[in-house]
């Protein structure tokens, strides 16, 4: 099913520059960020959940009061053209040169694409950029998150004066690659050659200076795009594809501008376990409870100062292991989150007071040692086994006589 209607409406609007989002609507994760594909491509890479008009149902003329499989469409004459061609490009992300054109809107002076449901992505063919176009997304209470003009694909390309055959300019991809930037001047349609050999005479071609882009709009967080608004003579697009599914930059496209982006929060590390004075021989020690946080990155342990311990912990669990006393310093860590939080650690430590495998002496009460009763058992040198049984007997006398 599509999901969008169009809208086609006068509008008085003065050519911007690039927008941004009240302060009030920013949250962590919130983001606007404005993306040229590569030369030659025609078409959104973005494939989840999207839906594409190409316009290759309508007959050439002024706009229809419908568009074939999607809502309904009003506008005022002469606001909305439609160019019919005699091929059809690929309208995809692959480039490509010397393919034909298809249909695509043409002579547009102010139209309005009005989604069903808010859209986290927003693409379109910008076609022979000229003087006036001018693009602007909006949200649902029809505040404009983000505008572009020409003027502003020309200032980040460069002067448009200097495109010739000689030009060297490139710009760079987020994957670090680099484009000619010559090589966005002019249909993709009128190059001969290949790909890797395109050929174009940019200094005798009519139109040369003119633009042809791919442009994509990705937000993220709260943020989402309601309508999207064409303004100034002959805005020619096409290949609008559009999805309510948040998805990622790839790394083939150029960073035109971040519009937005609101600063990360930094995560709170809560740790306290109750146990950190360990005074056991166990070489092992668990923490009565695991690190917390206010954010969701994961939470890995490590040590910072193992000190005389030779203390170790397991990165997952915060078990720690050690082979002395002393101080061990094991430090938890929430992990960033990308457009969320920021990373944060607590440190905590660890106190061994107990040799590991040391043992207490047993009591030995009961014990037949008769050192114990204080009784001296050593026998004195020289003193015989007689002298020993006579005073003995001696002892047994005085006794029975007493």
């Amino acid at each position: 099913m599509k999901i969008f209607k169009v809208m086609v409406a006068f509008f008085v609007l003065a050519i911007g520059t690039v927008g941004s989002v009240p302060v009030a609507q920013a949250a962590p994760g919130d983001s606007i960020s404005l993306y040229f594909s590569a030369p030659f491509v025609t078409g959104s890479a973005v494939t989840s959940g999207v839906e594409t008009e190409n316009f290759n149902g309508m007959s050439a003329g002024a706009c229809p009061t419908s568009i074939p499989g999607f809502a309904s469409l009003t506008y005022t004459a002469g606001q909305c053209t439609v160019a019919s061609q005699g091929g059809t490009s690929p309208g995809d992300s692959a480039p490509a040169v010397g393919v034909p054109l298809s249909n695509y809107v043409d002579k547009t002076l102010s139209t309005t694409f009005t989604f069903d449901n808010p859209v986290k992505y927003v693409g379109f063919w910008w076609m022979m950029g000229s003087n006036g176009n001018n693009v602007e997304f909006l949200d649902s209470n029809n505040t404009v998150i983000a505008n572009f003009n020409v003027n502003d694909v020309i200032t980040f390309l460069g002067p448009n004066s200097s495109v010739s055959n000689s030009d060297t300019r490139t710009v760079t991809n987020v994957g670090g690659g680099t484009y000619p930037t010559r090589h966005y001047y002019r249909s993709p349609s009128a190059y001969t050659g290949t790909l890797a050999n395109p050929v174009m005479e940019y200094n005798t071609m009519t139109y040369a200076n003119e633009p042809w882009i791919y442009l994509n709009l990705y937000v993220s967080g709260t943020i989402s795009v309601s309508k999207v608004r064409f303004t100034g003579s002959n805005f020619e697009l096409d290949n609008l594809t559009f999805t309510g599914n948040e998805v990622e930059p790839t790394s083939d496209l150029v960073l035109v501008k971040n519009i937005y982006e609101a600063p990360l929060d930094d995560q709170t590390v809560t740790w306290s376990p109750t146990n950190t004075n360990f005074s056991d021989p166990d070489t092992e020690l668990t923490p009565s409870t695991p690190a917390t946080s206010s954010g969701s990155g994961a939470i890995p342990y490590e040590v910072v100062d193992a000190g005389t311990t030779g203390c170790t912990v397991d990165s997952a669990t915060g078990v720690i292991t050690r082979t002395s006393i002393g101080d061990c310093v094991v430090r938890a860590t929430a992990a960033a989150v990308p457009g969320s939080y920021n990373s944060a650690y607590t440190d905590v430590t660890f106190t061994f007071t107990t040799e590991p495998g040391s043992t207490t002496p047993e009591s030995e009460t009961g014990s037949n040692n008769l050192a114990e009763t204080g009784f001296d058992p050593v026998i004195p040198i020289g003193l015989g086994l007689a002298s020993l049984l006579a005073g003995a007997g001696a002892l047994l006398v005085a006794r029975r006589r007493g």
